[in-house]
């Protein structure tokens, strides 16, 4: 099975999803969580910590440099040796998704097949879970939106869409798909298997994935509750 790689943003149904994906195919050995996120792989972190970004303040240089595209060679050549020394060195896993690395995709496409997943900010962002509002506010900082006059929760939005159209515009230039999360979990049956079929059918991304028992699976575990009602953050957040 080729590995792949499912690329999204925090808290956007990629933990339920992507790992349903996994286990509707047989050949699939899914790494649960991000196996890129230095919080997320604590064996690999030291290493994982030079290169990629996430919440951690002392990743968030690099985080910097991929939302404002600032790479250079050097840079991508130190990525893909920690990717091989990390990744390439192991043969426990084939897919795997990842939530800090919404504008890696020129650095993974060589060696995984691609496909995302993005979810509304209208669903996305709870009026009481904070750690959701302090993962967008981390990319705020790292998008230099912190020196703005706008509110806390204007600028996890914001930060949320700029994340999202890294992603977005790195699926258009390297071609792969990206599933909508809100239809998958509320949409029609015909809207749910449109979105499947992105993974199978128009793109063949997922070797050997069971269509039918995917798309069965997904409407036996969707809930209302994984739909988030739009809100603000309560008052204790900061401001």
């Amino acid at each position: 099975m080729r590995p792949w790689l499912c690329l999204s943003l925090p808290n956007s149904g990629s933990d339920w999803f992507a790992d349903l994906v996994a286990q509707c195919t047989p050949r699939a050995r899914y790494y649960h969580k991000e196996f890129f996120n230095p919080v997320t792989n604590w064996p690999h972190m030291a290493e994982l910590a030079t290169v990629f970004g996430c919440e951690l303040p002392s990743t968030l240089n690099n985080l910097y440099r991929q939302m404002n595209r600032m790479r250079d060679d050097e840079d991508e050549a130190a990525m893909l040796a920690v990717i091989d020394k990390t990744w390439g060195a192991q043969q426990e896993w084939n897919c795997n998704k990842e939530v800090w690395s919404f504008g890696n995709a020129e650095i993974f496409k060589d060696r995984f097949v691609l496909w995302g997943l993005t979810r509304s900010a209208d669903t996305l962002f709870p009026p009481s879970r904070a750690r959701v509002w302090a993962w967008y506010d981390a990319i705020a900082c790292a998008a230099g939106l912190l020196s703005t006059s706008t509110e806390f929760d204007q600028r996890c939005r914001q930060a949320h869409g700029l994340a999202t159209e890294l992603l977005l515009e790195d699926a258009d230039r390297h071609e792969f798909p990206v599933l909508d999360y809100d239809k998958i979990v509320s949409g029609t049956p015909d809207e749910v298997m449109q979105e499947i079929d992105k993974l199978c059918v128009t793109h063949s991304i997922v070797d050997g994935v069971d269509r039918d028992l995917l798309f069965r699976r997904v409407f036996d575990e969707r809930r209302p509750k994984r739909v988030q009602t739009q809100g603000k953050p309560s008052a204790s957040l900061p401001s």
